[in-house]
């Protein structure tokens, strides 16, 4: 299956009030077709998607927070998945698109071409509600599960590589997805959170 064919399920039902936080490259743009990317950050640096996803699950209990993560990402810093079984927080999704390769960086392959499995390596870890999806029906039940559920969930999404993508959405920069989305939570919680940037700007 291809990663734009499970976001067509997936990003409809990244509504404005769960956090959402991506790597860098396509699972970003192809976010954007259905969800604004300014209130997404989308170029967390390689490893840390799922762990700025799990500051945020552990800061705010009360909201949903879903880590768009990658194999090459995760990867880099796999022992984010002791740290998420450990805090165990309910209110955290984790998808992994598994495209067993480093695309953007000439397709070298990643270690999930090989014999490392995600989804088990999770479980190890003390995920135990952990999934393998290979198929798109697998993927939107999986999916379902993990948006209503009350309980710390990872689903990995075996997909193909995208060389044929196009992208049809530009990402704002950086430092703006920033801004606007600490503005986004400060909406969504009906409060300032952050009280040493606005004391820089009195």
């Amino acid at each position: 299956m291809k990663r734009y064919e499970c976001m067509s399920i997936l990003g409809p039902k990244l509504t404005d009030d769960i956090l959402v936080i991506t790597g860098t490259g396509n699972t970003a743009y192809q976010l954007a077709e259905y969800r604004r990317p300014q209130i997404t950050p989308h170029s967390a640096q390689l490893g840390a998607c799922s762990a700025i996803a799990l500051g945020l699950a552990l800061a705010l209990p009360h909201r949903k927070v879903v880590s768009l993560d990658g194999d090459g990402n995760l990867l880099l810093n796999l022992a984010v998945l002791g740290d998420i079984a450990n805090k165990a927080p309910g209110n955290l999704g984790i998808v992994v698109f598994d495209n067993e390769s480093y695309e953007s960086a000439g397709k070298l392959p990643t270690a999930t071409a090989g014999k490392v499995d995600l989804a088990a390596v999770g479980r190890a870890c003390g995920i135990a509600n952990t999934c393998t999806a290979r198929n798109l029906e697998e993927f939107g039940e999986a999916v379902e599960r993990l948006l209503k559920g009350s309980e710390l969930a990872m689903v990995v999404a075996k997909v193909d590589t995208e060389p044929e993508y196009k992208r049809t959405k530009e990402l704002p920069s950086v430092p703006e997805t920033t801004f606007t989305f600490a503005r986004h939570i400060e909406q969504l919680e009906g409060r300032p959170l952050f009280s040493a940037y606005y004391s820089t700007r009195k």
